[in-house]
């Protein structure tokens, strides 16, 4: 015999001394569990249901409260307490499913035929499953733990599902008692119904839910050295023991939370809490996981997220139960608000910082409706205003350092901008019913886009901002009370404003050095109030069609005249001053429509005489002497008629 072979003789010696060991722990672990605890269960169990015997609690079949849970005790106690009454009550089953679990994931670590055996697809695997499960006599809980050890590192379920449904349709115990209890067609039913379940429809199922991948829980080789029994016998109970720790960090979590909801709606008493306690409570469990995730992370780091995301799963429904109660409501928005907050800090994700503040907007509008029930529910638009504006800023600090973009990637959005456009557009919506809202609502949205634009050269939003000045100015001559062709034509002389406004940026803008932040603003204040204005005319003077009331049209065309005047000096483009002149002539048409013939010097006099100033200007500063000469021909043509 060689070396190569007496090593590898050696090898396969120690890998059947650790399996026969995990195969003998595994059969201890069940003996102890169906002699010890299951099996006297049951048949007390079957001498309750057959007798007026009954175990602690009121109920057969059923589990004893060790503490009782008053009527008027708080939510918070009362789910704590009905939680615990019920792991008291499992306690026993879950922890011989976690440890015979445990141990059938120690034997497939050093046994790959088991985990062969086990890994068989359709009816074969459905059925060695069954066949394994049926002694244990567990519950569908405790079955779960055991088949997810047995079965965690096979690529089929089928033995896994079959495991569960085994121990819970097909033992013994249950079979004797149904028959005991039951007529003879329950049971033929039962039967049948079982057996469809398991031997046809789960094979079905599993095939559509078959796993792509291998999982391998416990993270090691299988390999194993050549070592001693003494040694061998201390790695089984190794393998074990971080089968079950395993185990326990997939599983647990999810029951945890079942069982917590569970006690939540009351399943296990009559007790059930208020349903204005079940944001509050949510939020509870959501804090409690993540403390607990936080101090898995310094023990078992891999076993911290389940928890994490469950506790934050759970969070984003919490505010449903809410909306009958606005105390409730505020006081969850701000649990959550707190806890959105708190995951921001502790996992780095900067989009957490979207749903807190999205928590935020909506504990101010539930604060505002606890506290002040009576007030204008347009008043909330104010509310979303100033978070509006909180948002923004916080986002221009967030975006400080960060280049400027003009068509901004979804890499560089800041999640508090975001918010920030959710409740500008929401206070618009609320401010839609008072005008005087609306206006103040639309004049702050404008002056946050105005800073934005201006400190990160976007060209949107100034833009936007025009729209939203729009709005307000719109709302404001409503609100006084305005006629709306006046309304109208006002606009059109605050588009004028604006032009002259946007003209100042531009000479501040010419004398300061290197790239300014006004620059911006030279499209938007040149081109949005031209565009304004004209529009505006137009529709004034469509509207002239059906009333015979010429002033308002007069007064739109006359500064619809400045504005292209202001324009063309701006621009230094001649079109623009011809459009002035003609715009001008428009005007004054329209007066001695309406007025006649008697007192025409009011207008035609100082339009003259404009025109005139703006041919001088443009011979002087263009040098364009044919536009120069059209005007000035006009104007003498203007004023000598």
């Amino acid at each position: 015999m060689t070396v190569a072979s007496l090593s590898r003789l050696r090898r396969d010696l120690t890998r059947q001394n650790q399996a026969a060991l995990k195969a003998c722990l595994l059969l201890f672990l069940l003996a102890l569990f169906l002699l010890g605890s299951r099996l006297p269960a049951e048949y007390a169990k079957v001498a309750a249901v057959q007798s007026s015997w009954r175990p602690e609690g009121a109920v057969p079949i059923s589990f004893s409260d060790r503490w009782e849970v008053a009527p008027d005790a708080p939510a918070g106690l009362a789910i704590a307490l009905t939680a615990l009454n019920f792991w008291r009550a499992n306690l026993l089953g879950m922890t011989f499913g976690l440890a015979i679990g445990g141990a059938a994931l120690s034997l497939l670590l050093t046994a790959p035929a088991v985990e062969r055996a086990l890994g068989r697809r359709g009816f074969g695997g459905v059925l060695l499953g069954a066949v394994l499960g049926a002694p244990l006599n567990l519950c569908a809980n405790c079955a779960a733990v055991t088949s997810e050890g047995a079965c965690s590192r096979t690529r089929a379920p089928e033995a896994a599902y079959g495991i569960v449904l085994g121990s819970a349709l097909w033992n013994i115990v249950g079979l004797t008692t149904i028959a005991t209890l039951f007529p003879r067609p329950v049971v033929i039913a039962r039967i049948v119904f079982s057996a469809a379940l398991t031997f046809v429809a789960l094979p079905l199922l599993s095939r559509a839910l078959a796993h792509t991948q291998t999982l391998d829980p416990a993270g090691v080789n299988l390999a194993v050295p050549v070592v001693s029994w003494r040694d061998a016998g201390v790695n089984a109970l190794y393998d074990w023991w971080r089968s079950c720790v395993t185990l326990a960090g997939r599983l647990l979590p999810l029951m945890i939370v079942a069982t917590l909801l569970a006690a939540e709606r009351g399943f296990f008493i009559g007790w059930q809490p208020e349903s204005e306690y079940f944001g509050l409570i949510i939020c509870a469990l959501t804090l409690g996981f993540v403390v607990l995730g936080q101090g898995l992370r310094r023990v078992a780091a891999r076993y911290a997220p389940p928890y994490e995301i469950v506790g934050y799963a759970l969070l984003t429904f919490a505010f449903l139960p809410t909306f009958r109660d606005a105390r409730a409501a505020t006081l969850t928005w701000a649990a959550m608000l707190a806890l959105y907050t708190l995951a921001r800090w502790l996992y780095r994700r900067r989009w957490a910082t979207l749903p807190a503040l999205l928590a935020l907007d909506m504990a101010l509008l539930s604060g505002a409706g606890w506290l002040l029930p009576d007030g204008r529910p347009a008043g909330s638009a104010l509310i979303l205003l100033g978070a509006a504006w909180f948002q923004g800023l916080l986002a221009l600090w967030a975006a400080r350092g960060t280049p400027f973009r003009a068509a901004p990637d979804i890499k560089s959005i800041q999640p508090a901008g975001v918010v920030a456009f959710i409740s500008g557009t929401a206070a618009l919506m609320i401010a839609s019913r008072a005008d005087d809202v609306l206006a103040i609502a639309g004049f702050g949205l404008a002056a946050l886009l105005a800073l934005w634009a201006t400190l990160r050269r976007n060209d949107i939003a100034a833009w936007s901002a025009l729209v939203f000045v729009g709005i307000a100015l719109a709302a404001a001559h409503r609100f006084f009370g305005l006629d709306p062709r006046w309304s109208m034509a006002w606009g059109v002389a605050e588009a004028l404003a604006l032009c002259l406004l946007g003209w100042g940026l531009d000479f501040v803008r010419s004398r300061q050095a290197g790239d300014s932040p006004l620059a911006v603003w030279g499209a938007p204040l040149s081109y949005g109030p031209l565009a304004a204005g004209v529009l505006l005319t137009a529709a004034l003077a469509s509207s002239q069609f059906e009333r015979s009331s010429l002033p308002p049209l007069t007064f739109a065309l006359a500064t619809l005249a400045l504005v292209f005047a202001t324009t063309a000096a701006q621009q230094r483009r001649s079109e623009y001053a011809y459009a002035a002149a003609g715009a001008l002539v428009l005007a004054g048409l329209c007066q001695i429509y309406d007025w006649g013939f008697r007192e025409p010097q009011w207008f035609v006099l100082p339009g003259g005489l404009y025109m005139l100033a703006l041919a001088v200007c443009i011979r002087r500063f263009q040098h364009n002497r044919q536009a120069a000469q059209m005007l000035e021909s006009g104007a003498l043509v203007l004023m000598l008629g």
